[in-house]
């Protein structure tokens, strides 16, 4: 702590909300504006104790102590120095709340003429920003709603004509696949998609095969995707997606799962894709195999 500035911990479960901060601020506000006298005095701990003074966590003190108070809202053990009134402090400004342990949670505050510079700092970036939107300060908040709105919808709009520009792969993709024990196995690369579009895409050769296993892979932002999709019948006979994309993304330094019928993955390391792929498609026909044994 310094003059301008506090750090506060204390014990609390769980996060402070905004409206709870709101309410310390202003029972702190008014106490500053009350302009309390501050007596600071050296008495014995066990009077000390009896007027309800409260010690600071984990300090140790002698037979006196000394104990400041501030009007009849604070009595507490101190041995620092003091204001002689609240009103002196000026203002006080919570800017964070945060954990710092288990159980613990920290405030950290600005006051006097830091309050001031705090406030025309975040005032600098508010113009900033309104002049970057081209609006009014108090119209950021509807246009940045309006900036998501029409983002998403732009993404929405690139993901259907990525999904189109990928259909004409389809009927390749199901021009190669390989036949093993009745059931057809798609295992590809799509670079490209993420992870809706390279569902949506992996759906579509599902319905179309009708029997057997769809895995495809895309490289996207440096990183790979992995889905797996599976017709029912190959379900009951225990050929489970989320083993299947398992292989990929381990080969990949990654890992994923989801439903029977259907899982998702993701790995790290690019370059091993088609490796990653070409061992998952080994593994969809050795278990294609013995199913064929079993039987």
């Amino acid at each position: 702590m310094s003059g301008d500035r506090l750090r506060f911990d204390f014990s609390h479960p769980s996060p402070v909300s905004d409206s709870e901060l709101r309410k310390v601020e202003d029972m702190v506000t008014k106490w500053i504006l009350d302009n309390f006298r501050v007596k600071a005095e050296v008495m014995p701990i066990a009077e000390a104790e009896e007027i309800g003074a409260i010690a600071l966590f984990g300090e140790k003190y002698g037979n006196d102590v000394r104990v400041v108070r501030i009007g009849d809202v604070s009595a507490e053990f101190c041995g620092g120095t003091h204001i002689d009134r609240t009103g002196q402090i000026g203002l006080l400004k919570i800017i964070s709340e945060s954990p710092v342990a288990a159980g613990i949670r920290r405030i950290e505050a600005v006051s006097g003429y830091s309050v001031l510079d705090y406030m025309r700092s975040n005032q600098e970036i508010l113009d900033n920003t309104a002049k970057a939107l081209k609006c009014l300060p108090e119209e950021i908040p509807d246009r940045v709603l309006k900036l998501q709105r029409d983002a998403k919808d732009l993404e929405k709009e690139l993901e259907s004509l990525t999904i189109k520009a990928a259909l004409p792969k389809v009927r390749h993709l199901i021009d190669q696949a390989v036949e093993v024990n009745g059931a057809k196995v798609v295992v590809d690369a799509v670079d490209g998609l993420d992870g809706h579009a390279i569902r949506e895409l992996a759906d579509r050769i599902r319905d179309e095969i009708r029997r057997g296993v769809v895995v495809l892979g895309s490289r996207v932002d440096e990183r790979v995707l992995f889905v797996a999709v599976v017709t029912k019948d190959l379900i009951e006979r225990g050929i489970r997606a989320g083993d299947i994309v398992r292989v990929a993304a381990t080969i990949t330094g990654g890992g994923g799962g989801g439903r029977p019928d259907m899982a998702q993955a993701g790995g790290k390391d690019v370059s091993r894709l088609d490796e990653a792929l070409g061992k998952t498609r080994s593994f969809i026909e050795s278990r294609l195999a013995l199913d064929k044994e079993d039987r």
